[in-house]
């Protein structure tokens, strides 16, 4: 397998360092007339027929952003090999031809800039030296041995194609690049442009393909959500139920222990007014038993007291010795009866008074109760008579009276 390795580029209008060939030179211009900043890099396969041998062309060229020495705007640099063979693996000769790029073209031959923008750092391509052609060589022989192999290569397939490629431009994206398609567009004359910058069909068939994938998962994902929605207010319905349930019950349970508790309540209510009755008919017997023991056991201290009133005002029980005695004794009575009589009604007033508060408090029924019948009394009734005492003659009979 033989090979060459050019260079060329636009640091200063067109140039060329490598291959110097008529046919060569001619295939170099249509890069220069053909170039364009749209895409930023891409590989250009071409079948040209030197003489009597058909030759391959895989071109690198960096377009985008590419500045002559003197800062001008839209030139571009490429790297171009020339085969006698058919690379099996197209994609092998790409990241070929990016190595060299990167490791004999940058910093040599162009350099960086910001932005993302290269500039050609001499206004000659042969400013870099007589070596160099032969350092890509080197280069490109070494990668070839191993990172391809000899196996990585075939005879050129025979067909017309003299010159210029003639069947126009076709331009791949390297998601879509078959070898049996760059054969048969090479068959027909036609350049070949590969680049990731342009459209695939295999990206987008990937991206129709997810598409109905994410369409189908959308449908399976709002219906599964649909089915967990109608599961999740059905179990929420349930639990609402169960809870429902639960609290009727409670509150049934609430109300028969409240009736249940009303009902004790109004119970021990009317037990607690019964024994309240019972009590305070207790009390009343103890206060009217209380009063009848007091009566019966000082009956004949008040029976004293009321004779010693009695005495008190010349009442007393004493029978005269005569009769010019009684008649006497009656006189004295009188007058001392006139004198003693307000006081001895005073007194009388006052125990009257007090008996009567005695029985008020100790005789007093309870509410809703007849008056207990108190056992009866066993004493002497005193009644006294106030006597009309005319001037100062008074008779004896008309003193006073004592009732028993």
């Amino acid at each position: 397998m033989q090979f060459e390795i050019f260079v060329h580029g636009t640091p200063n209008g067109q140039q060329l360092l490598g291959n110097s060939s008529e046919v060569f030179g001619r295939f170099v211009q249509t890069f220069y007339a053909a170039n364009t900043s749209e895409i930023a890099e891409k590989l250009r396969v071409d079948r040209l027929t030197i003489g009597e041998n058909s030759a391959l062309f895989y071109s690198l060229v960096i377009a985008r952003g590419v500045l002559g020495d003197d800062g001008r705007e839209g030139g571009y640099v490429a790297l171009s090999l020339q085969l006698d063979s058919l690379a099996r693996n197209t994609a092998q000769v790409y990241d070929l031809l990016k190595a060299l790029y990167l490791t004999k073209v940058l910093g040599r031959i162009v350099r960086t800039k910001e932005g993302g923008k290269v500039q050609f750092v001499s206004s000659k391509l042969s400013s870099v030296g007589g070596n160099y052609i032969s350092e890509l060589e080197q280069f490109v022989a070494n990668y070839i041995k191993e990172n391809i192999g000899l196996a990585g290569f075939a005879p050129i397939p025979s067909g017309e194609n003299k010159g210029t490629p003639r069947g126009g431009v076709a331009r791949i994206n390297r998601l879509d690049l078959a070898e049996n398609r760059v054969v048969s567009l090479l068959l027909q004359g036609s350049s070949i442009e590969i680049s990731d910058e342009f459209p695939s069909q295999a990206l987008a068939s990937q991206v129709e393909e997810l598409h109905h994938k994410l369409e189908a998962s959308e449908s399976g994902a709002s219906r599964k959500l649909a089915e967990m929605q109608k599961a999740h207010e059905q179990a929420t319905a349930s639990v609402e139920q169960q809870w429902q349930s639960k609290i009727d019950q409670l509150a049934q349970e609430n109300t028969a222990d409240k009736k249940k508790t009303q009902e004790q309540i109004r119970a021990l209510t009317e037990e607690k007014n019964s024994l309240a009755k019972q009590v305070e008919q207790i009390k009343t017997k103890l206060q009217t038993q209380e009063v009848h023991e007091y009566l019966v056991h000082n009956e004949s201290d008040l029976k004293r007291l009321a004779q010693a009133i009695l005495s008190l005002f010349g009442l007393g029980h004493s029978q005269p010795s005569s009769a010019a005695g009684r008649q006497e004794k009656s006189t004295s009575k009188a007058a001392s009866l006139g004198r003693w009589m307000p006081i001895a009604n005073l007194v009388l007033t006052l125990i009257c008074a007090l008996l009567l508060t005695v029985v008020l408090v100790f005789f007093r029924p309870s509410k809703g109760d007849n008056m207990p019948t108190p056992l009866p009394i066993q004493h002497d009734t005193i009644y006294l008579e106030k006597p009309a005492i005319d001037s100062a003659d008074l008779s004896a009979h008309d003193s006073a009276t004592l009732v028993h």
